[in-house]
C-alpha cells in the first residue's frame, strides 16, 4: 500500500524486470532517483516527492508506467521516459523543479521514450529528442 523512503543516498526504489502495483510512494531527500524502472510494468496510485537530486520517475528499457497523481517539489527532473518506455500520468503538481518532462533515446538498441499526460499547462520545461514524444492533454 505504501512505500516511504527518506534520506536515501542513491535510488529510493529500483525495479528491473518487474510487475509493480503500489497505492502510494513517498520520497524525501533522495540522492538519485525516487522510482527507477527497467523492463517493467508498473501501476502507481500516487507519488509525493521532495528534494530528489536526479529524476522523480525514471522509466527505461521498454517499461510501461501508469501513475494517477504525482506531486514533485524541489527536484531535478520530474518524469523521464527513455529507451522505448511509455509513461502515462493523469495529474501532475510541480513546484520548484528544474524540468517536468524528459523523453529521449539513450541506448542504440531502443527507440525514444513517450510521455502522455492529461494535465494541460503551458509552463512545462521539457527535454526531448527527435525520436521521442511528449503528448500533453491526452492520457
Amino acid at each position: 500500500d505504501l512505500i516511504n523512503v527518506q534520506d536515501a543516498p542513491s535510488d529510493a526504489i529500483d525495479s528491473d524486470y518487474s510487475e509493480i502495483s503500489v497505492k502510494k510512494i513517498i520520497c524525501q531527500r533522495i540522492g538519485n532517483d525516487c522510482f527507477d524502472t527497467s523492463f517493467s510494468n508498473s501501476e502507481i496510485g500516487s507519488i509525493i516527492a521532495t528534494e530528489v537530486k536526479d529524476k522523480v520517475i525514471s522509466a527505461g528499457e521498454k517499461s510501461s508506467l501508469n501513475i494517477n497523481n504525482l506531486e514533485a517539489q524541489d527536484s531535478e527532473i520530474v518524469i523521464a521516459s527513455k529507451d522505448s518506455s511509455v509513461v502515462r500520468i493523469k495529474n501532475i503538481s510541480s513546484k520548484n523543479n528544474k524540468h517536468i518532462f524528459a523523453a529521449y533515446n539513450k541506448k542504440p538498441e531502443f527507440n525514444g521514450g513517450i510521455i502522455y499526460t492529461d494535465k494541460k499547462n503551458n509552463n512545462y520545461s521539457i527535454l526531448k529528442d527527435k525520436e521521442s514524444k511528449i503528448i500533453i492533454g491526452s492520457y
